[in-house]
């Protein structure tokens, strides 16, 4: 279906041309998304971040697609028996940006015997072995938990200091 124009959708309000139409789920009405064709991207999580005073903080908001294709069968649109161990990873995941924490983690998570990776890393990135090396065909090894590194740097997170809260 083609729109005819670019639209501005926010949770307040949907934009086209110079019309403004009201409503939306409370949300503020200034809100950044990203939008893939189907197929294009494959991100089933999101933690947006804000700009406070001219630096990007993660502002402790989390974006769960839960009818993401990697969550549910396209034919019947229900869940996947995979779908509680996927989306408690990603949850994890996003949960763990709000602490400020960045991806593209190779490591194997915490316990042992060792056979996941962090759940900071993600697919088609491959696991690091001691020495930093790549393991290769290990990138479908992602797990749900948190390496010791990502554990270790979230406990040590002061969110008062997190200037995208506004906490006073």
């Amino acid at each position: 279906m083609r729109l005819g124009g670019p639209c501005c959708y926010s949770p307040r309000f949907r934009k086209k041309g110079g019309a403004v139409t009201p409503g939306g789920y409370g949300m503020a009405a200034n809100v950044k998304a990203k939008l893939f064709n189907p197929g294009a991207f494959y991100t089933a999580g999101i933690s947006p971040t804000v700009t406070a005073k001219g630096k990007e903080y993660f502002a402790g908001r989390t974006i769960m697609f839960t009818h993401h294709s990697a969550y549910r069968d396209a034919g019947t649109g229900l869940p996947k028996p995979t779908y509680r161990g996927r989306i408690v990873g990603t949850i994890v995941h996003e949960l763990v940006h709000a602490f400020g924490m960045p991806h593209k983690c190779g490591y194997f998570d915490f316990r042992a015997p060792r056979d996941k990776t962090c759940c900071m890393n993600y697919r088609p990135n491959w696991m690091l072995d001691d020495k930093r090396n790549l393991i290769r065909g290990t990138s479908a090894k992602t797990g749900s938990d948190v390496c010791g590194r990502h554990l270790k740097e979230v406990r040590r997170v002061h969110l008062e200091d997190n200037k995208g809260l506004a906490w006073k």
